[in-house]
């Protein structure tokens, strides 16, 4: 190439971010430096190669590939390019480059002196290297920063949380999108069924989003997780890692890296852990779509393993098989048809379910207890208590009790109502079984799935089985074992 005078010029510039463009040289000022270069080098055609938006880090970059695309076709006798860093920030991907491109044009950096010598080589790749570590120092710099702060109790930025504005770098409730919020999150507590049903009726009611849409599926789930609303959260919990050009993914930090935060509550942390239930609930009890409708889907265990049964397709049946055995480990536990199991699960439910005393009989020989729910009992106290407070008070202000009376007399309803109220609260922790109501509900549920789907997703918390048998009888020997909930 030396010693020829260029004829076709190729003129390529690149910036990754709009901060990197106000901070240093923007695309535009690199294309225009590089034009008046080429120009002085007497060229007959200039063609501009601009990736905007993409890091140095990664080879694959649009203009990039087309520019080494016409290189190897020799459309270009000469690169231009402003700088090192602007080709690329890591080392070995600048050996690539620069060794592809010199087989067939030369390359000039308008702010870079380099040789084709040893020497020149060396520079290079220290200067490449400087480029990386530059660009990893100001990245640890910035994530030093957010961290400080974060650690001062101050949000990077707004995040657009629905129920609040960010006002002077802190979160502030915003009454008419917390009353939105509130509702959701009771509506999902008082509402069989998922999300579809939850925007129905937010909109029946005229409740909309911010951006005067219905409610997506995707927004309430993010809705309805976020720990924000009970003014505790924790910030600094995941991270982008850049996996291409123009690709990334999130990745959880360490739960030691977390940093508490804490915000207005909008709602309390008692509705937000019974919301948190049912989600859990719903998700391991939801059905996957296949040809078969299974009754017993997500409630159903591998009795040896104790691993969840997953759905499988086999020769166009429908099977549960137990989770280890579906990642190819091995299981003692036979694959199972579906249908068939559906069919002896239920006959053992009606079996079990037949009246209240044989009900009662197989839970307590399962080493199960039926609690009684002394909650409107419990209630009925403390409110008796508020009514003797009430004439305590009454009788003070009449002078019939004098004031030391008085004080030890509410002193005691206190501390009966203290014991009371801890009551109530273990109580609501309790499992109690309605047995009158699953045995009435069972009969209720004998034709449709839905209505027996519905039974299982009330009133089973879990069915372990085992399949015993040898594996090529097909007769189904099951030891059926169900919990109740």
């Amino acid at each position: 190439m030396k010693g020829r005078i260029p004829v076709n010029i190729a003129v390529y510039a690149r910036v990754s971010t709009q901060r990197q463009a106000e901070h240093g040289y923007s695309l535009q000022e690199q294309i225009d430096i590089c034009k008046m270069k080429a120009q002085e080098m007497g060229a007959d055609s200039i063609t501009i190669y601009k990736d905007d938006g993409f890091s140095g880090g990664f080879l694959e970059r649009p203009a990039l590939n087309n520019l080494r695309d016409a290189v190897s076709q020799k459309l270009h006798d000469v690169v231009i390019i402003y700088d090192i860093d602007r080709l690329s920030r890591n080392t070995m991907h600048l050996l690539l480059l620069t060794e592809e491109l010199e087989k067939n044009a030369q390359i000039v950096f308008i702010n870079s002196e380099y040789a084709q010598t040893p020497e020149g080589k060396l520079f290079f790749e220290i200067r490449g290297s400087f480029a990386t570590y530059e660009r990893l120092r100001i990245l640890e710099r910035m994530n030093r920063g957010r961290r400080g702060k974060l650690k001062q109790g101050k949000p990077i930025r707004d995040s657009k949380i629905l129920g609040y504005d960010f006002i002077d770098g802190q979160y502030v409730i915003n009454e008419d999108e917390a009353d939105t919020v509130r509702k959701i999150f009771q509506l999902y507590l008082d509402t069989e069924g998922g999300y579809a049903r939850i925007t129905d009726k937010l909109c029946k009611e005229g409740i909309l989003s911010v951006s005067g849409k219905k409610f997506c599926k995707a927004t309430l789930s993010a809705i309805l997780h976020r720990q924000n609303y009970t003014g505790s959260y924790f910030a600094y919990v995941t991270y982008r890692k850049k996996v291409g050009a123009n690709k990334s993914i999130v990745i959880k930090r360490d739960k030691s890296e977390w940093i508490p935060m804490t915000c207005p509550a909008i709602i309390s942390q008692e509705l937000f852990d019974a919301v948190q239930k049912k989600l859990a609930n719903n998700l391991n009890k939801r059905i996957r779509k296949c040809k078969y409708q299974a009754v017993f889907q997500g409630v159903l265990y591998c009795g040896i393993c104790h691993r969840k049964m997953n759905m499988a397709r086999y020769k166009g049946d429908s099977y549960y098989i137990c989770g280890t055995a579906k990642e190819g480990n091995h299981c003692d536990n036979r694959i199972c048809n579906a249908q068939v199991i559906d069919t002896l699960i239920w006959q053992k439910l009606q079996e079990i379910c037949y009246n209240e005393k044989m009900l009662i009989k197989y839970i307590k020989e399962k080493h199960s207890t039926i609690t009684k729910d002394n909650s409107a009992s419990i209630r009925k106290k403390l409110q008796k208590i508020a009514d003797e407070r009430q004439a305590v008070m009454t009788w003070y202000s009449k002078s019939l009790i004098t004031m030391a009376e008085t004080t030890h007399k509410l002193e005691v309803l206190k501390a009966q109502e203290t014991n009371l109220q801890a009551k109530l609260k273990s109580e609501s922790t309790k499992k109690h079984l309605d047995i009158p109501a699953i045995v009435k509900r069972i009969k209720k549920s004998e034709v449709s799935f839905e209505s027996k789907r519905n039974f299982v997703t009330s009133h089973i918390a879990r069915i372990d089985i085992i399949r015993k048998g040898k594996p090529h009888q097909r007769d189904y020997d099951l030891d059926i074992t169900i919990e109740f909930a």
